[in-house]
């Protein structure tokens, strides 16, 4: 049968255990080594339980090349009633960089950088950019999307970190003024003003204390509504995906990069007082907003956005028709604040991002992440990884990897190779199952034991083309990025 977009299907040419592998794979060949990663991190900066000097002897340990540290910027909702809510509220927060300062925050960074230069250290953000409310505060009020963060990476202008548009850090350089906003309080201030000089004028003792009682009023709502601009309303009753939105532009526009964190996370609803926080599952927002570098792909919760066919792969298809750009990539996100059992997600080396990176260094790190060279993983035994290497695609003497644009004729190899990178003696023979997804459908899903190597060859349709793979071995679970191709006829 001819599958959509495909002329025809070669016969599979091998797959088999402990099947020779190239002199040096696809990735080695192009000047990329694999490090691994650890993403979403705390750390006493917000509410995690190590400093990062702390981290950083636990990385080293555990063998993990790159520290993702993405604590939280900041973490405050407030309630107010009547019309000077900022004045008239009831807030609460937990520590964040914004509360600590943010040069403390990049400066930490660099001294334990300086000590730690075999492990790569990304000083990142976990922010939450908006919140709204519903009910009423006498008997059920509910906080809605608060839990709604994007994560962030990459950005090391310290003035643009602390400027960045999130609810609760209106400043007057990250906002645009209402002057609608700020005239019933200027216009107070010179009724106050003009009263108090005709008081001076005619030394009238009762139009100095009339030109007080409104000055007072003035100054308070001068605070309440200072900087006379917000970023969105929380008091609507609505959801609003503008605010989201709003900091992945920002960001971009500033050299960062951003992920969405934990998108089908079911996490319990959370009491405080009279007010209760709802959670829920948000996936669509990876479709309703665009420009962000990916999303956690891989954590400690049921994820169906990743099987072939479903959310993930829509947006990919969407991006060959010419939209979503950039393509959404995939990380493992673990949400680590301290070592606990909880299935492997807080033991800091179970639950990995892998990147293909040209030196082990921030910047090279940086670049492997924002071109999405790499692949997401969860292991079972951190003292036996199973990983992928050699995952490419090959046509005219051409070859790319994962995060990588292929120009093709139509004859097209794919390849992988699925082995133990420690450990190999203990996993040898371990079963696996790995399933070929290609726009957007699973195309064959094989299992054997590992190591093994695949290799397929495919006549493809002219246009864009991806192909990505699942690998899935007892729990352990590798997701890689895709390979896209352009395949055109010859001349």
């Amino acid at each position: 049968m001819t599958l959509p977009g495909v002329f025809a299907i070669s016969a599979l040419l091998a797959f088999q255990p402990q099947a020779p592998t190239p002199a040096a794979p696809a990735e080695a060949q192009k000047g990329f080594r694999p490090v691994t990663a650890a993403f979403h991190i705390h750390t006493r900066f917000s509410n995690g339980a190590y400093d990062i000097s702390e981290l950083a002897a636990f990385a080293r340990q555990r063998r993990i090349d790159v520290l993702g540290v993405s604590d939280s910027f900041l973490t405050r909702v407030r309630f107010g009633i009547g019309p000077l809510k900022k004045l008239v509220s009831q807030t609460m927060k937990r520590p964040g960089v914004l509360d600590r300062g943010v040069d403390e925050y990049f400066d930490s960074f660099e001294r334990v950088q300086q000590a730690y230069p075999d492990l790569v250290l990304l000083p990142g953000l976990e922010v939450a950019p908006y919140y709204y409310w519903r009910g009423d505060w006498r008997t059920r009020l509910e906080l809605h999307d608060f839990d709604r963060h994007i994560l962030v990476f990459g950005m090391r202008d310290r003035e643009a970190v602390r400027n960045l548009p999130v609810i609760e850090n209106e400043r007057w350089a990250n906002t645009s003024h209402d002057l609608l906003r700020a005239a019933g309080p200027l216009i107070a201030f010179l009724v106050a003003l003009l009263i108090g000089a005709v008081g001076a004028a005619a030394r009238n003792r009762k139009m100095y204390l009339a030109a007080f009682a409104i000055a007072l009023p003035a100054l308070l709502w001068s605070y309440d509504a200072y900087p006379f601009g917000r970023f969105a309303d929380p008091y609507s009753g609505k959801p609003d995906i503008e605010p989201f939105q709003k900091v992945i532009d920002y960001v971009a526009k500033h050299g960062g990069l951003t992920f969405w964190s934990y998108p089908e996370a079911r996490f319990p609803d959370v009491l405080s007082g009279r007010a209760r926080m709802i959670s829920i599952p948000h996936p669509e927002t990876l479709s309703r907003t665009k420009g962000y570098r990916g999303f956690e792909g891989l954590y400690g919760d049921k994820i169906t956005i990743t099987n072939p066919g479903n959310l993930w792969d829509q947006l990919l298809m969407e991006h060959l028709r010419g939209a979503h750009n950039p393509w959404p990539s995939v990380v493992t996100g673990l949400d680590f604040h301290f070592f606990k059992p909880a299935a492997g997600w807080y033991e800091l080396d179970h639950g990995l991002t892998v990147l293909f990176s040209a030196a082990k260094t921030e910047a090279a790190v940086t670049d492997a992440l924002r071109n999405g060279r790499g692949y997401a993983t969860f292991q079972e035994n951190p003292d036996r990884r199973l990983g992928i290497e050699d995952f490419a695609l090959r046509s005219n003497g051409n070859v790319a990897i994962s995060g990588e644009t292929l120009k093709a004729g139509p004859e097209v190899e794919f390849g992988v190779s699925v082995r133990w990178m420690t450990g190999a003696a203990e996993g040898e023979g371990a079963a696996a199952a790995i399933q070929i997804i290609r726009d957007g459908s699973l195309i064959e899903r094989y299992e054997n034991k590992t190591p093994a190597v695949l290799r397929r060859r495919e006549t493809l349709a002219p246009g864009r083309h991806y192909y990505r793979i699942i690998v899935d071995a007892g729990v352990t679970r590798i997701l890689s990025n895709p390979i896209f191709c352009d395949v055109s006829l010859p001349n």
